[in-house]
């Protein structure tokens, strides 16, 4: 996987905090999902720049930043970076029943379980009178549940080991306190130098040196982390988005304000066409009286006409004019022909 100029100094900030928090190169290769090869190569080359320097070295090998590379290292890290750290992850199981080969407990707490079991963690084992009890060895990372999950893991693993080694039987694991998952924090760092707040939600103090949160659940602490990593980032996307409305919405408030004229000049047009409309039925209303008028008028001569030429026939029936005007017809129609 080859990475930017940024990639490789943001990779190796995570290996060089990882490692100043007291996990060791096969543990932070694991939680940071790379090889152990690249993981020592980065380690190499970071002692070689003077940005580590080795701690111990015996079973498991440890380093720790130079003090420059740390304030720089905490200077770069973001919200989405920040390290968590799980204290205080123990499994307390049930003892069924005692085991059938002889065992000394008090070695048993001693012994290096990590590499007994095969583990990658630092387990210790410690037994009472009823139960047997596991303790994870603390564990960085930036995910807390996945941290959770792991320490289980790890504690499950120790136990089914210690039920087959040595013929005993145990019954289901469970916590034997709120385990811690902590963050170092600004606001912490400030107050922890003069107070110490604890409830059961969260505890801040100055337990490791500098300030920090401890959080008694994994949803709390991924909320907290939530508000500088993820939320900004949204805050940011939304504001993109809010711009590019913007930007359409005053589109938009062109093309309206173009539509808003056209409608005004559109509605302007109607009233002078309603306007015409009504002109024109209203001279239409005075042709339609005048025409009944008309109508009227004409009818009334037609009507007096026809009573003339009533008047007339009358007139030719008393005095027998009519039935002479037919024979002076016929005579005059005999006589031409």
């Amino acid at each position: 996987m080859e990475y930017s100029a940024l990639a490789e100094n943001d990779l190796l900030i995570k290996i060089q905090v990882s490692l100043d928090s007291g996990n060791y190169p096969a543990k932070v290769a694991r939680i940071l999902g790379l090889s152990r090869q690249k993981v020592d190569y980065w380690i190499k080359k970071a002692v070689k720049n003077g940005f580590l320097e080795l701690k111990s070295r015996g079973v498991v090998t440890r380093y720790r930043l130079t003090p420059a590379r740390r304030a720089l290292c905490q200077r770069n890290l973001t919200g989405s970076e920040r390290v968590v750290r799980v204290d205080a992850f123990s499994l307390k199981y049930p003892i069924l029943s005692e085991a059938e080969v002889p065992v000394d407990w008090r070695k048993v707490k001693m012994q290096n379980w990590d590499r007994l079991v095969g583990s990658e963690l630092g387990i210790r084992v410690e037994k009472t009178s009823r139960s047997l009890i596991v303790h994870a060895d603390r564990i960085h990372g930036r995910d807390p549940w996945r941290l959770f999950f792991l320490a289980y893991r790890e504690c499950e693993r120790a136990a089914r080991h210690i039920e087959s080694r040595f013929r005993m039987r145990l019954g289901e694991g469970q916590l034997l306190r709120k385990p811690h998952f902590a963050v170092s924090d600004p606001i912490a760092k400030f107050f922890g130098r003069f107070m110490e707040f604890s409830d059961d939600v969260s505890k801040l103090d100055e337990s490791e040196g500098e300030g920090e949160l401890e959080f008694f659940d994994p949803d709390f602490l991924k909320d907290y982390l939530l508000t500088f990593t993820v939320l900004p980032k949204v805050v940011a996307r939304y504001g993109v988005e809010i711009r590019e409305i913007r930007e359409v919405l005053n589109g938009y408030g062109e093309v309206l304000s173009w539509y808003g004229g056209a409608l005004k000049a559109f509605e302007k047009t109607i009233w002078q066409h309603l306007e015409l409309i009504k002109e024109y039925l209203e001279e239409s209303r005075r042709n339609r009286e005048e025409s009944r008028m008309r109508t009227y008028e004409m009818g009334k001569r037609t009507d007096q006409f026809i009573e003339a030429i009533e008047e007339v026939v009358d007139y030719l029936h008393r005095h027998s004019l009519l039935s002479r005007l037919k024979s002076w017809l016929l005579c005059e129609t005999e006589r031409r022909s």
